[in-house]
Formats: C-alpha cells, sequence, structure tokens
C-alpha cells in the first residue's frame, strides 16, 4: 500500500519548522540590505541567479501583511510552503515570476497585496575545487564569479603558481586547460576564465623536474604526486595512494591525461573481484591525473534507532531494509517496528510506504525486505502513539536535518 502524505511533501513538512529568521545575512554576504525598498516583485539581491534552485534561501515580504513575511529555503523537490498559499514550485522561477505567482494566488483572498522575493542566499549554484589548493571541496558560485575568485575562496594555491596547472572539467566530459599563473598574475584577462555551475576544476602541482610522476586526487587516502615507470598501471599508482576511501565513486573514475578525459571503471576489479583487463592493463604515463569521485548516493535511517543518520548507497548492489536497520544500531528501545515506513521522494512527492518490520522478521518473508533507493528515508517511529504513520512522524528528524544543515533530496 502506498500513501502520499496529503497535500504536504515532507520537503515541506521540515519547510513548516525551519522558517527561521536570518539577521543580517544580506549584509554579512554583501547584499543589499533585504529592508531597502524595492519595486513589488523584484528581487533585492543584486547577484541574484537568473533563475532560482533548490537550497537558495529567499525572503518573501508582503507589505502590509507582516504575518504572511518569511524567510524560506528551497527544498530539495525545488518547493517552499507560503502561508494562505500552501506549497508552491519556486524552483526555475526568476524572483519575479515567483513574487508574481504569489501575489496572483495570495488576491483569491486579500486585496492588492505587494509581493516581494528578495534572495538572501545563492547555494543551488555549485563549483568545485580539488588538488592543489588549500581548502578543497565545494563552494557556491557567485554572480560572475571566475578562477581566481575561487582560488581566494579555496584559501589559495597549496604551491608556487609557476609549478601549477588547472583545468577545467565541464558538463563532466570537456576539458578546459587553464593558465593559473598567468589567471593570477592578469586577473582582467582571457586566463582568469568566467566559471558556470557544476564546474569541477582541478589544479595539478607540476611533477618536479626531472622526474617522472602522476598524480593521483579526489577520494584516494593519501592525494598527491607519486614516483611513475613504464610499468605502472592505474591500480598500482592507486595503491601508492593508500586505495580508495569509503565514499569512492569507483564507477565513475577516470584519468586525465592533458585534455583527454579518459573513464576506468574500477569497480569489477577491486570490490568484485573480476578480471578486467582494461583496467590491469591501463598504463600511467607521466603527467597523469587519477581522479576518483565522491558517491553522493545515500538513503537516511530515522527514528528509534540505535545510531539515526545517512548512509552510503553503495554503487551497486543494494541495501535491504533489515540491512538498513542493522547499519544504523538496530531498533531503538521505544521503537515499532510494526509501523516503520519508507518515504520516498517520487516526481517531487513525498510518498510513505508502510512497511511491517516485525511480520519481516517474525515470519521471514524476505520478499517484503525490499531494497532502498537512493534518497530514501528508512523511519521507525514511537511505540505507543496515539495516529497512524504519517507525516506527523515524518516531521521531527526532517525538521532536525534541516536545522544541522543536511541537503534532503539531493
Amino acid at each position: 500500500m502506498r500513501q502520499t502524505i496529503g497535500h504536504v511533501t515532507m520537503w515541506t513538512a521540515a519547510a513548516l519548522m525551519a522558517q527561521v529568521s536570518l539577521s543580517n545575512v544580506a549584509q554579512a554576504r554583501g547584499l543589499p540590505d533585504a529592508k531597502s525598498p524595492s519595486i513589488a516583485g523584484q528581487a533585492t539581491d543584486s547577484v541574484a541567479p537568473a533563475v532560482l534552485g533548490a537550497d537558495d534561501v529567499i525572503e518573501i515580504s508582503v507589505m502590509n501583511h507582516p504575518d504572511l513575511n518569511r524567510v524560506a529555503t528551497i527544498l530539495g523537490d525545488g518547493t517552499i510552503l507560503v502561508p494562505e498559499v500552501g506549497e508552491i514550485v519556486a524552483a526555475g522561477k526568476t524572483p519575479l515570476e515567483l513574487a508574481a505567482q504569489i501575489r496572483t494566488a495570495l488576491e483569491k483572498t486579500r486585496n492588492n497585496v505587494i509581493v516581494t522575493v528578495s534572495v538572501k542566499e545563492i547555494h543551488s549554484r555549485r563549483v568545485r575545487a580539488l588538488g592543489a589548493v588549500r581548502t578543497q571541496g565545494s563552494f557556491d558560485l557567485k554572480r560572475r564569479w571566475r578562477l581566481v575568485d575561487l582560488v581566494v575562496a579555496a584559501g589559495g594555491l597549496s604551491g608556487k603558481p609557476s609549478m601549477t596547472s588547472a583545468r577545467i572539467v565541464r558538463d563532466g566530459t570537456r576539458i578546459v586547460p587553464i593558465d593559473i599563473a598567468q589567471a593570477l598574475k592578469v586577473p582582467e584577462g582571457d586566463a582568469n576564465v568566467l566559471l558556470v555551475p557544476d564546474d569541477l576544476v582541478l589544479f595539478d602541482e607540476l611533477p618536479v623536474p626531472g622526474r617522472t610522476q602522476a598524480h593521483a586526487i579526489g577520494q584516494v587516502t593519501k592525494p598527491g604526486f607519486y614516483d611513475i615507470d613504464p610499468d605502472t598501471t592505474v591500480l598500482t599508482l592507486l595503491s601508492q595512494a593508500g586505495g580508495q576511501t569509503t565514499t569512492a565513486a569507483l564507477t565513475r573514475a577516470y584519468v586525465l591525461r592533458g585534455d583527454t578525459r579518459l573513464p576506468v571503471n574500477l569497480r569489477p576489479t577491486l570490490v568484485e573481484g573480476k578480471a578486467d583487463d582494461a583496467v590491469t592493463r591501463f598504463k600511467i604515463q607521466s603527467g597523469d591525473v587519477l581522479f576518483i569521485p565522491e558517491n553522493e548516493e545515500h538513503y537516511a535511517v530515522m527514528g528509534q534507532v540505535g545510531k539515526p543518520g545517512f548512509y552510503p548507497l553503495p554503487e551497486r548492489g543494494e541495501v535491504t531494509i533489515l540491512e538498513a536497520l542493522n547499519f544504523a544500531g538496530g531498533q531503538g528501545g521505544g521503537g515499532d517496528l510494526a509501523r516503520a515506513g519508507i518515504i520516498r521522494p517520487t516526481d517531487g512527492k513525498a510518498t510513505v510506504l508502510p512497511v511491517n518490520i516485525a511480520q519481516i522478521l517474525k515470519k521471514g518473508n524476505l520478499a517484503e525486505n525490499v531494497a532502498l533507493h537512493s534518497g530514501d528515508i528508512l523511519y521507525i517511529p514511537e511505540k505507543n502513539a496515539k495516529h497512524g504513520f504519517g507525516w506527523q512522524d515524518v516531521l521531527t528528524p526532517l525538521t532536525a536535518l534541516s536545522f544541522l544543515g543536511f541537503r534532503i533530496g539531493r
């Protein structure tokens, strides 16, 4: 039996409690004061994105109706909750378009409303910096950001610019070589390229002159340069780098050779024990960069369990309900396994799949022990609750995750 959570998605349920006041955020980020006069429906953030997206923080102001004002984070399914309007899709709209939609909806019950949507924080556009920078990771992409802006945000290069090269992996496949030394020397020049959402910028320290070396970065235990010889394979280089981390996406690994991206699926060999000549015979050349991305597929186990939280979903294979419960430390003392459920985002809505784990354990009905999907939340409610499983159960854990900074559904 599949149950939809009324007209309120699980993301909206979290938003009901997550609408907190953010004071002075705009000023802290160098944005205009949200209280300054603005045209109705006009975004007051001068660096507002062309369209809004998930994780962006916006402020909705309705003139002369302070009870309708609020700060909202656009949730993973692209929605927000607006008083007297309900759930509406904000992602994909400009602030002006969103304000107009809210105004139209409010005018069904109120007269002459003036709505302003202000962008307070932009999180829907991200870029990543990996390799020879002081702080590797993902960064919010500001409007008109260029390569040097990312270097500054990442704390600077870890080595000399003259001994560092850079490449942008754009659209997941296209390689854009960058002269980082020239970009830093002449920031107004062409070398300081404009960044776009989802760019991955790889900063490589050049090999030591006179030595034949390759670089291993990403989800490896010991990123860095390693000496190689003509017999060094991709597996040898990975071994020199201490092997992969527990969050490595081995199926999406690749080697950068100049401007060419060479995919290399390491999972069959390293995890499944299968012989793969394409991997075992893959020879590393001087200047190659082995990059292993992070596996970002997760599920969550919440409620009355020993260790609630997020858990990685393997790239291949599956995690069943019972396995997920075991990984999360098993049932808590007050948990009701008979009224468990899986909260699953489907087509932008949250669907509850009731699961009687008690019956699965008692009768050994493994057909009901289904595999979890990426983004699923297995929830174990409290015993003796007065209501059945529903969005009331979901509200508390999702609200907690929202306040803890987890970005649900992405």
